[in-house]
């Protein structure tokens, strides 16, 4: 289950950075002074040391 979540993330962000660089190119043509970028956010309730992990 965790490598499988982990997979889609991987996929999901690399679309992602796909997607922002297609709106970069498209804002430089049309003169735009506009800069997209992607960022990751985690709930800080997932950052902790003591959170026990179900593998399933």
């Amino acid at each position: 289950m965790f490598r499988r979540s982990l997979g889609q993330l991987k996929e999901d962000i690399v679309r992602a950075n796909a997607f922002v660089q297609e709106a970069n190119f498209l804002a430089e043509v049309m003169g735009r002074q506009t800069k997209f970028s992607v960022t990751l956010q985690i709930p800080p309730a997932n950052l902790s040391p003591n959170r026990r992990v179900s593998i399933e």
